[in-house]
């Protein structure tokens, strides 16, 4: 007779009836699910400024699997995945998991890539202003595409408050030392 087709989770030759013509049975697991991946480094909506990362994550699936994160071969252990040195680009990462049958499933992660550096001013004291006093207060803007959480001055740290988007005001106050006083701010 001629062979049914398996039903998914079904091996040949498990019906009744099936009958193999004299040959030996062989058992063939019939698999249409694809495997599951989720990345979990870097994370969505995360900023970089670097040209390659490393991406890290988990797989599952009943056969074994390979993982593919742009173009870049994954280890995989023990249902988790490492790619290092991923190519950032234009910031969209995909995962990409193929399991022993064909089947394969991806996700993708988009990331915020900004290799500009923060504009930063001081826009208070005025340049060759004379202080009295143990201290100064510094005052500034930055302007960045990124978030701007902190500002430094001479090694204080100092506040920093958003005034719209990607602009900044911030202040911090140094101490004063005898003669001339550099001030800069990172």
């Amino acid at each position: 007779g001629q062979a049914p087709e398996a039903r998914p989770g079904e091996k040949l030759g498990e019906r009744e009836g099936f009958s193999g013509g004299g040959r030996l049975p062989t058992s063939i697991t019939y698999d249409h699910t694809p495997p599951q991946i989720q990345v979990l480094t870097p994370q969505e909506g995360e900023y970089t400024n670097a040209q390659s990362i490393d991406v890290q994550g988990q797989v599952s699936d009943a056969s074994p699997v390979t993982v593919e994160v742009e173009g870049t071969a994954a280890q995989v252990v023990a249902g988790t995945f490492t790619a290092t040195g991923v190519p950032v680009g234009g910031g969209t990462i995909t995962a990409t998991a193929r399991d022993a049958a064909g089947n394969q499933s991806t996700q993708s992660v988009t990331l915020h890539v900004d290799r500009t550096a923060p504009v930063v001013r001081i826009t208070s004291p005025a340049s060759g202003s004379v202080a009295a006093g143990v201290f100064v207060d510094v005052a500034g803007t930055v302007t960045d595409d990124s978030p701007v959480s902190f500002i430094e001055v001479n090694g204080e740290l100092g506040t920093v408050n958003a005034v719209g988007t990607g602009s900044y005001a911030w202040g911090v106050r140094v101490p004063l030392l005898e003669g001339s006083l550099l001030l800069r701010a990172t």
